[in-house]
């Protein structure tokens, strides 16, 4: 991560101009940035802070290893030698500061070389029985890691989770303590994307198993509050959840295996994938999310994107290729059928996006549609990425519509 002669100039002269609005003394009560003996006037934060923050951010590969939050507390360092600066300096002319030197000591700091630590969080409502790796992220059984862990920590958070539903999951990073923990966050849900896509292989046309990050999850139980017009009350408990886990043993590994889990599993987080296999990765991600999805309308517009993301190239019209590629791929049975089903579903799509609710099906069966139709081609298309040759969405689509046209 380095900076260049433009960036430290501008950092230099952003810091001489934010000690001139930083001012010493107890914060009035209307302060939008303040420390115990300091506080920035108006345009020292509303202005001068955010432009220090967007230089910080200019400085190639800096968030990729610092968060937000660091950067912030790294900001608030700044400001606070400002401020022993300003209190020594008393009155006197601010150019006996060195500001060069100062801006240079603290973008020194963004220079820390962060070694690789493992970094553990649980997933409630996933049992694996063995070590289940899928890219970086391995997911451990709940008993076997928390066993190791409880060695080093006799005080983890982990014993309130429901041991039969629940696993641990690891990933090796190197960065800033918070930027990691953002990191392995989207890490684990893409490999959970993976699962969920899986799932719906497997377990076809079962209820969803709901499966999330711990401390993510919505409540699993409403209660509702009945009072009639004889004044008899009652409590009704509903749950939007299938209360069966979503378990990895050898029969789901058997089956997953199958559908593609070693391909996806070298796949996901591979600078080395090729674009077609990093869009189909991509587009499982939106079908992973949409399963997880209570509501049934915004289910359906994310099992749309992850199939129309793999039909349609930049401008094209999608209610003119997507069909016929849907129905192409598909097979030559019901080709028309199909062709007409993805036609009228395109047709809702357009009017959930430009008037926010469907014209004629309800959001249930646009979900259901949409969820047979993204699943499917997911499949059908997965296996082609690894073992056609297709590097791209453009070669694969290519193919297709030669196919299409020698069928016709």
């Amino acid at each position: 991560m380095n900076t260049n002669d433009k960036t430290n100039l501008s950092i230099v002269d952003l810091v001489s101009r934010l000690y001139e609005h930083l001012h010493i003394g107890e914060p009035p009560e209307d302060a939008l940035y303040s420390s115990v003996n300091f506080y920035l006037d108006e345009e020292g934060y509303q202005s001068l802070y955010f432009e220090v923050l967007r230089a910080l951010y200019t400085i190639s590969g800096i968030t990729e290893i610092w968060s937000e939050r660091a950067l912030k507390d790294q900001l608030h360092w700044l400001l606070v030698k400002l401020a022993e600066a300003k209190e020594v300096a008393g009155n006197s002319d601010q150019t006996s500061i060195n500001f060069s030197s100062l801006a240079t000591i603290w973008l020194e700091r963004f220079q820390s070389q962060f070694e690789k630590q493992n970094y553990y969080i649980p997933v409630t409502g996933l049992e694996v029985e063995k070590p289940l790796t899928i890219g970086s992220v391995t997911f451990w059984p709940w008993a076997e890691k928390l066993t190791e862990i409880e060695q080093q920590d006799p005080f983890h958070t982990y014993a309130d989770l429901p041991a039969h539903s629940s696993c641990l999951v690891g990933v090796r990073i190197a960065a800033e303590a918070y930027k990691a923990v953002e990191i392995m966050r989207q890490r684990v849900e893409e490999a959970l994307n993976v699962l969920r896509y899986l799932g719906a292989l497997v377990w076809y046309n079962q209820p969803t198993r709901h499966i999330y990050l711990a401390g993510t999850e919505p409540g699993r139980v409403s209660y509702v509050l009945t009072w009639d017009g004889q004044g008899r009350i009652d409590r009704l408990g509903d749950s939007l959840y299938w209360p069966i886990p979503f378990q990895v043993d050898n029969t789901f590994l058997n089956r997953a295996n199958n559908y593609g889990l070693r391909d996806l599993s070298a796949w996901i987080d591979n600078p080395e994938a090729t674009p077609l296999q990093k869009l189909l990765v991509n587009s499982i991600q939106w079908f992973g999310d949409a399963t997880q999805e209570l509501a049934p309308l915004q289910a359906f517009m994310k099992y749309y994107v992850a199939m129309e993301s793999l039909l349609k190239k930049g401008r094209e019209n999608a209610k003119k290729v997507v069909p016929k590629r849907v129905a192409c791929l598909l097979g030559e049975r019901d080709r028309e059928k199909r062709q007409l089903e993805i036609e009228l579903l395109i047709e809702e799509r357009n009017e959930v996006f430009h008037r926010g609710s469907p014209k004629e099906d309800p959001p249930e069966l646009l979900e259901w549609v949409g969820h047979q139709f993204a699943r499917n081609m997911i499949n059908k298309i997965l296996p082609m990425a690894s073992s056609y040759g297709f590097s791209t969405k453009e070669e694969f689509l290519c193919w297709v519509d030669k196919s299409c046209a020698d069928r016709a």
